[in-house]
């Protein structure tokens, strides 16, 4: 067993994204994982994960020093299998097939491209990215591996116990999906609808994760992803999706976030306090923008942010 990939990007202005996937993870049980950070490819290595990440797929780094010319950052995960055999990635810098001035680049695009998002036509989202190694769900036949139940409440037919990872919070555009009806005998029945997601290059999607869009809880399963890149690095991903029926078990997986107003837009610290009166749902709420209010993503070339 080995990592396939270790991808190292910003998440937002002050966060960096480390994801990674391990090649032939076929043994059924717990993969533990932890992240180290270093400002050379030779260490020494700040471990990021004093408690080790059980079946984790990805790291979000909040506590990275600012950027400057002279500063480097590597990032590096190991990995004990079921087994306790422990496997270390090869180090990856943040720059990845960029150089500085080109990363700059597309890190002023992805700036502008989410603050886009916020202000203007994008909607607050989660992504639930599949599990795709992990301790095996009850409804897996032992003697053939599949799945026997498709709408399995614990795996939601992913095989794998829990079914997807945590949700990761992003900012989305949708096209317009159509709202047509068409009557048959039984009865007016909604049909389903494929469209397309633009968003940034976090998180990277994979066939089959599911986004949700949080002010409306609608969800939509990821079918094809093609990305906008500059020099082979994905920074902008135009994701064909499909909307999942509301009857179907995916509408069963959690997908709450709390809102970060520190990352795009403050909001008053008791926002969740004020909404449970009203009888809202957090999970379907669209935080408030506070109008004019200030973002890390407004400030200009060169600034501080």
């Amino acid at each position: 067993m080995k990592f396939s990939r270790v991808t190292v990007y910003p998440a937002f202005s002050k966060e960096i994204l480390i994801e990674w996937e391990l090649e032939r993870a076929t043994l059924p049980g717990v993969y533990w994982f932890i992240v180290e950070r270093a400002g050379s490819p030779e260490g020494p290595w700040e471990l990021l994960t004093p408690t080790p990440l059980p079946n984790a797929e990805f790291f979000i780094d909040r506590t990275a020093p600012l950027l400057s010319k002279e500063n480097f950052l590597f990032y590096r995960v190991t990995v004990t299998d079921p087994k306790g055999r422990v496997f270390i990635s090869d180090p990856k810098d943040l720059f990845r097939n960029l150089e500085r001035e080109q990363w700059y680049v597309a890190r002023e695009i992805t700036r502008k491209e989410i603050l886009r998002f916020v202000k203007k036509v994008g909607v607050r989202a989660a992504v639930l990215k599949k599990k795709r190694f992990g301790p095996l769900c009850d409804c897996v036949d032992p003697v053939s591996g599949e799945v026997t139940d498709s709408s399995c409440p614990d795996c939601f037919g992913t095989r794998y116990a829990g079914g997807f990872n945590d949700p990761i919070e992003a900012w989305v555009e949708s096209s317009p999906f159509p709202n047509a009806k068409q009557l048959q005998n039984m009865g007016w029945l909604t049909e389903d609808f494929s469209g397309q997601i633009r968003m940034v290059s976090y998180p990277l999607v994979t066939r089959e994760d599911i986004i949700v869009e949080l002010d409306s809880n609608r969800r939509l399963r990821v079918l094809q992803i093609d990305p906008v890149e500059l020099r082979t690095v994905p920074i902008v991903q135009l994701v064909g999706v499909k909307m999942i029926p509301r009857s179907d078990v995916e509408y069963t997986i959690p997908a709450y976030i709390p809102y970060q107003g520190s990352r795009l837009c403050p909001t008053g610290p008791d926002r969740d306090e004020q909404l449970a009166p009203l009888g809202k749902d957090f999970t379907t709420v669209q935080p408030d923008d506070g109008g004019d209010c200030p973002s890390q993503y407004e400030c200009e070339p060169g600034e501080v942010c």
